[in-house]
C-alpha cells in the first residue's frame, strides 16, 4: 500500500474506490495499481499483483527428460 499525492494524478480522473491505474515507473516500465481509498488530497493504491495472496494451481505436463550435464552437475543446478 502507499499513499500518493492526488497532484499526481490527471485533474479530470473521476476516481472510484477499487478501480485500476496502470502507471509507469523510472524505467518506462508499465504498472498496474488499484485505488484502494482517497480524499480530495491523497489517493491510497494497492501496488501489489492482482494474483497476490490468491491460491493458484498449476497444470503441468513434462514434455522431455534429458541427463544432466557435466557442468550442472559441478554447479548443482541447470545452464
Amino acid at each position: 500500500m502507499q499513499t500518493v499525492s492526488r497532484e499526481q494524478l490527471p485533474p479530470d480522473l473521476e476516481l472510484k474506490e477499487g478501480m485500476s491505474l496502470t502507471g509507469r515507473n523510472g524505467q518506462d516500465q508499465q504498472f498496474e495499481v488499484l485505488v484502494k481509498s482517497f480524499t480530495d488530497s491523497e489517493v491510497v493504491i494497492d501496488m501489489n499483483h492482482p494474483l497476490a495472496g490468491e491460491v493458484l494451481n498449476f497444470e503441468t505436463e513434462i514434455v522431455e527428460i534429458r541427463e544432466a550435464s557435466s557442468e550442472e552437475l559441478d554447479h548443482g543446478h541447470i545452464h
